[in-house]
Formats: structure tokens, sequence, C-alpha cells
């Protein structure tokens, strides 16, 4: 009983999962808005400027996920320090530029 408990658990992870690695940041291209974040695409992420807190610097554009053309063009853009540098790509992901420089969240914790 236990080993299918196990297994059931597993299978239902792995169907859970995205189909590849790049698939999940991919979709921020699907709508209307291109690379800027909406509130159906960002989720629990929306309203927030903290960037950091959910995102790890060092994987936020992988090679294997980024058109080569724009890897560099990233790279130059992106400040590691500073999470205002994702709203030149990204917008403001529902904040005014004053609440994300204040570091004011609209969304409830």
């Amino acid at each position: 009983m236990k080993r299918a408990l196990l297994l059931a658990l597993a299978l239902a992870s792995q169907s859970c999962a995205p189909a590849g690695p790049c698939d999940y940041r991919q979709l921020a291209l699907d709508g209307e808005e291109g690379l800027d974040l909406t509130a159906d695409e960002h989720g629990v992420g929306w309203m927030q400027s903290s960037c950091f807190s959910c995102h790890q610097a060092w994987d936020l554009h992988p090679e294997a996920c980024v058109d080569e053309i724009w890897l560099g063009v990233i790279e130059g853009m992106v400040d590691h320090s500073d999470t205002y540098s994702c709203t030149l790509c990204h917008g403001m992901n529902g904040l005014t530029e004053q609440e994300w420089v204040d570091g004011v969240s609209g969304a409830s914790p």
C-alpha cells in the first residue's frame, strides 16, 4: 500500500510539471502584452516589486531559453542588484513607478 501511494504521488507531481525547462518562461510571451507582465500571467507575484524574492537572479534568463541574439542585450540590461531593471522589459507589474521605487506592494501578504 505504501509503495502504491508513493508511486501515485510521484506520477501526480510529474504530470503537473512543465513539459520542458523553458515552458513556464515562454508563457509570458503568449498574451497580448508580450513581455509585460499581467495579473493573469504573474499570479501571486502581481503588484510586487521584490522580484528576487521569488526569482533567483542567477537563473532568470538561461541561455537554453533565450534566443542567442537577445541574450547579450538582456545581460547588458539586467542589474541583479536592482529589480527596477526588470521593468525595462516586463513593465511595472501593476505598480506605478513611484510605488516601485518606494518598494510599496499593492498585493496582500
